[in-house]
């Protein structure tokens, strides 16, 4: 039995923890995420191909309003606003996937933002809405989990 025959719909949500210059928490929240309709089968061939591996590589926070599941790029991405992730761990049917946009990256009143597999920015599979405005001394770190079932 392969990895497509078992997973069913994955789910997820996403914690986000903003930052002043000094380290201290000016802003937090938690919120489910929007699983891109893609996710399912792109997931499946990462996980057939190289089990263990996670395959989430980037995330990118933007100001626009979150699109459809249909989208495979946030409505409005922050130019510079792109971060490689700093960890990804699969657990049993977790995956934990942790980002820091450290101060003077993806500033501005950020409303989305989303988990990717690569740096081209159209591939991707989860989004969700953010609140937050992030000063140029400011940093977020986005922990997000999905879960497969």
């Amino acid at each position: 039995m392969t990895n497509k025959e078992t997973i069913e719909h994955p789910t997820g949500q996403l914690g986000w923890v903003l930052y002043d210059k000094d380290g201290n928490v000016k802003a937090e929240g938690l919120t489910m995420n929007q699983v891109q309709d893609a996710h399912k089968s792109k997931i499946a061939d990462n996980m057939d191909s190289a089990p263990g591996v996670t395959p989430y590589a980037y995330m990118w926070v933007g100001t626009g309003a979150l699109g459809g599941t249909a989208t495979t790029n946030l409505t409005t991405p922050v130019a510079g606003g792109r971060q490689a992730v700093t960890s990804s761990v699969a657990v049993a049917a977790v995956v934990t996937t942790i980002a820091t946009f450290a101060a003077g990256v993806g500033t501005g009143t950020l409303t989305e933002i989303g988990m990717f597999i690569t740096n081209a920015g159209t591939d991707m599979m989860c989004a969700a809405t953010i609140g937050v405005t992030k000063g140029a001394s400011d940093s977020l770190v986005a922990t997000w989990a999905v879960t497969f079932t």
